[in-house]
Parts: structure tokens; sequence; C-alpha cells
């Protein structure tokens, strides 16, 4: 048979810092190729690049501005179609819409129009919360009959706003009910916020802008650092009342087409000026709203044969960026790595339940990691809590067996113990609770240990009773000699106990023992919500009922130890055992020879 070859294992760190090294080497190398191969390309091809950039970008956070504000429209329209929302509770509606405000920061304010033209609106500039009747309202009465004659939800026109005296921007979402529409969401946004954008990647060799339609400015750097002029008749500035020559000539009669290998859904054409001649690239962004956006940026010709020696200095500047990404990623994988290494050491030590030699994790600056390593002390936590309701001896053995078949019951020969303490009701009625309670937990502690000492596993406590067995999970052929040998150390443990009471002017503690041994049931046994790994048979019946024979033996001994023939008969020395009675066990039929042991 072929030896099967274990695959070689790899250092965490190492894997991480190879990964992240080469993949910051393959995307700003990357980036450097294009880049270095675009050196060589005409100047038409750099400006085509550079105005696709620039244009996506733009359209990228017009996006990324308008898309969460959609999101959390829809979701709001879905919990009042689906009852989770009752619009007819003004609290509830409060609390929903504010809470939608909270959640983008970029919504300025938004309101619910009920079908009989009452809104309900929330507005950031003061946190306000406002009811009114806009039944008077001719164009909220058109909008509301739009949608009513089936319109879609989709973003609004630009209207100026008197209450916050800018212009806005509404997503209007229809709610349904019933086929009927109960209602309009609203949720507006401002302008100037898209102004501030476009003067951020605008510079003295560009300038970006965003047009509604043909004529009208919806974004341009000089409208960034004040409110945006506008009325309710006009609520966007026309090209001519933007301080911009440059914007204002866009559509000039004089322009001219170039010859630039442009995007499919880029447009650009030449205007010239006096001094210098402007190139404008721009692109139409669709679905928001009746007259097109049109994003854009204006450069002057003058800076076209400044590009070749700007991208050569960026492969220059790229090139140690690039090395030191790659450092830095090595750095950050080994790193990252460190707290792994935590995790590994805290998983083996789980997997072998040596809670004991668990290590604490500290808190980690990366979110997931602190995250996964609280979540791992507290798993511990848990489990040095199920550990003491556990067998954690009978855990280990059946891990270290590892057998797929330990989940179904098998039969095996075993031999089983039970104890129990003699007169303990009697003794307990005397006691406290919690006096009780030392008592038995330092009871079983003593005969715990015992049974642990051979290799016993303990089965369960019933009240003042212990239950053990030997011989399963793993074999043990001397499985007998340990139950008897365990029985004998119970017996010196009691005894040593009773001397120390009697000086303490405590009560005597006598324990009855019964022991059996011979085939089982043992495996998984119960409910698919809680198993036990028991065992199942008459021989435990038997040893219980041996157990409670003991009563029946008159004598002033510490422990009282009763074993079956069986028991006997497997004793290595005859003499540790002597023949007590023949007696009928209940549930049992005929006599049995009982024996006591020595």
């Amino acid at each position: 048979m072929r030896k099967r070859i274990s695959p070689r294992l790899f250092s965490l760190s190492a894997v991480l810092a190879i990964s992240f090294g080469g993949l910051m080497l393959l995307a700003v190398g990357s980036v450097l190729i294009v880049s270095l191969g675009g050196a060589g390309r005409n100047t038409g091809e750099l400006l085509a690049d550079k105005a696709s950039l620039i244009l996506s970008s733009i359209e990228q956070r017009i996006r990324q501005h308008l898309g969460p504000v959609v999101a959390q429209a829809e979701y709001l329209k879905n919990s009042i179609e689906n009852g989770q929302l009752d619009v007819a509770d003004t609290r509830a509606l409060e609390t929903a819409l504010r809470s939608a405000l909270a959640a983008t920061p970029q919504v300025t304010g938004i309101g619910f129009i009920r079908s009989s033209l009452e809104v309900a609106r929330v507005e950031r500039r003061d946190g306000s919360f406002l009811t009114e009747d806009w039944s008077g309202r001719p164009e909220i009465i058109k909008v509301m009959e739009d949608f009513r004659a089936g319109k879609v939800a989709g973003w609004g026109e630009p209207v100026w706003s008197s209450p916050f005296q800018q212009t806005i921007i509404p997503y209007l979402v229809p709610v349904h009910r019933g086929g009927d529409v109960i209602g309009i969401l609203v949720p507006a946004i401002v302008v100037t916020e898209l102004s501030r954008y476009v003067a951020e990647i605008s510079s003295l060799g560009q300038k970006a802008f965003i047009l509604h339609g043909h004529d009208e400015v919806l974004a341009h750097p000089a409208l960034a650092d004040r409110s945006q002029p506008g009325t309710r008749e006009r609520p966007l500035p026309l090209l001519a009342e933007v301080d911009d020559r440059v914007l204002q000539a866009i559509w000039s009669t004089d322009r001219r087409s170039m010859n630039l290998p442009l995007r499919s859904a880029d447009q650009g054409h030449i205007v010239p000026f006096p001094d210098d001649y402007f190139i404008y690239m721009y692109r139409e962004v669709p679905r928001l709203g009746e007259k097109p956006w049109i994003i854009g940026a204006a450069m002057p010709g003058s800076d076209v044969g400044q590009e070749a020696e700007r991208l050569r200095m960026m492969v220059l500047i790229g090139s140690g960026l690039l090395l030191t990404s790659v450092l830095s990623a090595i750095g950050v994988g080994r790193r990252v790595a460190r707290p792994i290494r935590d995790f590994v050491r805290v998983t083996e030590a789980v997997r072998t339940l040596d809670f004991d030699k668990v290590p604490v994790l500290p808190h980690s600056r990366i979110r997931e990691l602190d995250a996964a390593g609280q979540a791992l002390n507290a798993m511990v936590a848990a489990l040095r809590w199920f550990e003491l309701y556990l067998p954690k001896r009978l855990v280990h053995r059946l891990i270290a067996q590892g057998h797929d078949d330990l989940a179904r019951a098998y039969e095996r020969d075993v031999t089983v113990m039970f104890t129990d303490l003699s007169g303990f009701t009697r003794m307990a009625s005397r006691l406290s609770p919690a006096e009780t309670a030392s008592f038995l937990n330092k009871h079983f502690a003593l005969v715990g240990a015992c049974v642990e000492a051979e290799g016993g596993t303990i089965d369960k406590y019933i009240g003042d009773s212990l239950m053990a067995f030997w011989g399963a999970p793993e074999e043990q052929p001397d499985h007998v000699e340990r139950a008897c040998r365990a029985a004998r150390a119970i017996a010196s443990k009691v005894q040593a106990d009773n001397k120390a009471r009697l000086a303490g002017g405590l009560a005597l503690v006598r324990v009855r023992i019964g022991i059996s041994t011979g085939p089982v049931l043992v495996g998984n046994i119960g409910a698919p919500s809680r198993m036990n790994y028991t065992l199942v048979g008459d021989v435990v019946n038997i040893a219980q009922r041996l157990e409670q024979v003991g009563k029946d033996v008159h004598d002033d001994s510490d422990v009282i130890t009763l074993i079956t023939e069986g028991v006997y008969t497997c004793l290595p020395e005859p003499e540790q055992a002597v023949f007590w009675d023949r007696r009928e066990v209940r549930n049992r039929e005929g006599a049995m020879a009982i024996y006591r042991l020595t």
C-alpha cells in the first residue's frame, strides 16, 4: 500500500507576508506598468484616459452619494408595506424617519406624505419633527396623481426649499397597500455637497462640473463655498450666472470636434479662446431625473504637453511607493499573523480541554481580530463552566480514540460501581442547605478521586449516590480489579475522614458500595438536544441493587462493599472477598450469590 504523503505546511506569517507583498507588488506594479506604457502613447490617449478617470470618479461619487438614500428609502417603503411600520402611529413614524436620517448623513431632511396630503417630516438642521398640510400645494397634488397613475420611484427635479434656504433634490418613493398609494416617502439632499466634491477634484489646470440639462449648473467649484443661489421659480443657476468664463462657453458655436479615442459613453470638443483653447470632456449620467445630468471637466490646451513629463515623474514616485508598499505589506502580514498564532494556541488548548494553559488574548487594534479574540476568551470562560458539569476524563478519552462510531451505542464488558451514603437523609435534616452542599462536595471529591485514580469514569451523581464504570470508552482488561481497588481506596479514605470527624465531634459517615460486571450497552444515549455517554443493561441495575442490599449488613464498618459472583471470580486473589449470602434481588428472578469485599 502506498504511503500517504502529508502536504507541506507553511508558516502563516510567511504566507501573509508573501501574499500581501505579492498583491501590493501586483497592484502597484500593474499600475506602474500601465502608466509606463502610457508614456509611449500620444497626448490624445493620455487625455482620454485622464478624462475617463475624472468622469468616472465624479460619476462614482454621485452614485455613492445617492445610493444609500435610495436604499434607505426602499427599506422604509418595504417596512410600511409589510406592516412592520404603522404610519398611522405618529411616534413610530417619527422614530423611523429619525433613524433613516441618522443612517444617511447626506440626507438633509426626510418626510412622508400621506394620501391625504398631510406630511410628517424631520429636518437635520434643527432636528425638529413637523406635521403640515400640503393639500394646497399644486406640485404635491400632481406628484400624488402621477404615482396613482402608475409612476415609479425615482429622483425628482431640483427644487428650492424655503425651510432649508437651499436647492434640494428629492427622491420620491410611492408606498402601496392593497393596490392603492397610501403615501410617498421623500428623502432630500442638498446640491451644495456635490459642488464641494467637484471642487476637491478640480485644480488650476482642470475644472470639474455637473450640469442639469444643457443650460443649468448643478455643481461647480464656484458654488462650493456658499449656499447655492436659487428661487422657487429657478432653483439652479444658469450657465451665464456662474462666475466661470470657461464653463459659460461650453456650448459655444465656435466649438469644434477633436480626434481623441474617447470611451463609448464619453464626449468631448474644443473651444478656442483668445489666449488659449480649452478641451471639454463630459458624459451623461442616466436615470437621475427627467433632465440628464452631465458630468464633465474642462482643461486648458497649454497643459497638454506637460502630461508626459508628469507621467515620468509618477513612475519614479510610484517605484518608491511600490517598494515602500511591499515592505509595509510584509510587516502588516507578520503583525496580522501574530494574534492568529495566539488564536491557534487557544484552540489547541481547547481541543485538548487543557483550560489551565489557555492564555487570555489581549485586545487588538484590528476590529475583526479583536472581536475574534474576545469571542475566544468568552468561549473559553464558558467552557470552563461546562467543565464543571462534564466528565473531563471521559471527553479526553473520546477525543483520543477519535472513532466515528462513538456516536453509536455498542456492547462492551464493563464493571459498574454504585456508592451511597447510609443515613444521609437523617444527617441532612440537621444541616443547613449550605452545610449539606459543602458536605456532599467534600464527600464526592473524596470518592471521585479514588475512582479516577484507577482510570474509572464517573457517570453521574444521583443525590448522595455516585455511579462509575470501568472498561469504556477505552478497553481495560483489568476493569474488575480497578473497580475493587477503587472501592478499597474509598474505604481507606472514609476511615481516615471518620477519625477526623470523630475528633471534631461530628457524626461518622457510612458508605455502601455495590459492584457488578458483565456486558452492557454503552455509548451516546438520550434525546438529540441532550445526549449522555452512559451505560444501559442489567449489570447497572444489579450494582445499584447490591448497594441497596448493603442496608442488610449490620456491623460497624465504615464502608460496606458487596460484589457479584462474576466480580469475585475475576479477583486475582480469592481471599480479597468472602461469601456473604444468597439473595433474591428486586426485579431479578432467582437468588444470586453475593460476596463482600474485604
